[in-house]
């Protein structure tokens, strides 16, 4: 059972985005949803906070009460991991939909053909998520660690200490490289400088001087590595939103 919001002070769109998700449930999914419609911001965010998230979440850009991607933004910062599909009728704010790890932009009025190709692709990167899984060798076991929660990897010499979204260490003998060539095998991480790999996920914010994570670490940037680390979390995000 997938969650699904949407967020719409237009009751009419509302109710249009309503019954295209349900009829792709009806005719196309294999998926079951549980959804949830909110005309109002604040009722939305009190349910968030009592209830906690969703799995997908469609989000109109234009609200009353507050832009749509500062609510996004909010909700990152609180380690909100939805998939945000935003729903509007301009691009003046695609940049900042991106800046939030928005899957993707739909623009109305769009079409059924359009919205249902958008679901079949969130879809899609949910099923690859929940299927990739790293085996690491510890000193006393083998773990098993789902990609989505490794955040980043910090080297001590020979010792790999490799921090997850939950605040947990995993401590690793094998080199960077070692590492890193069994997680670029899904593609979401990048080496910064000699001792880190970081997870393009994970990235909240990139500086001239510094990573900030979504668990709030701050990882330094090598001097001359800025340029390199912002093209490829670029590349790295609109290719997400492409799938």
């Amino acid at each position: 059972m997938l969650k699904i919001a949407i967020c719409d002070d237009d009751n009419i769109e509302l109710s249009r985005t309503r019954r295209l998700i349900e009829e792709y449930e009806n005719t196309l999914s294999k998926y079951q949803f549980q959804i949830y419609s909110f005309s109002n911001l604040h009722n939305f965010l009190d349910y968030i906070l009592e209830n906690g998230s969703f799995d997908i979440l469609f989000l109109d850009v234009y609200m009353h009460e507050m832009l749509g991607t500062d609510v996004a933004r909010k909700l990152r910062e609180n380690g909100d991991k939805s998939e945000i599909i935003f729903i509007t009728t301009s691009t003046d704010h695609a940049i900042d939909a991106f800046k939030v790890e928005a899957f993707q932009y739909l623009v109305k009025p769009y079409e059924k053909d359009e919205f249902f190709l958008t679901v079949d692709k969130v879809l899609s990167k949910l099923d690859k998520q929940s299927e990739k899984y790293v085996m690491l060798q510890t000193r006393t076991l083998v773990v098993k660690v789902p990609v989505s929660e490794i955040v980043y990897s910090e080297s001590n010499k020979h010792i790999q200490n490799i921090k997850t979204i939950d605040g947990k260490t995993i401590s690793v003998r094998m080199t960077v490289d070692e590492l890193l060539n069994i997680l670029c095998e899904n593609g979401e991480f990048v080496k910064n400088g000699s001792s880190y790999i970081v997870s393009l996920k994970h990235i909240r914010e990139i500086t001239a001087k510094e990573i900030l994570t979504d668990t709030g670490d701050k990882i330094p940037v090598p001097r001359g590595n800025y340029t390199m680390l912002k093209e490829t979390y670029m590349e790295y995000m609109f290719s997400e939103g492409r799938k």
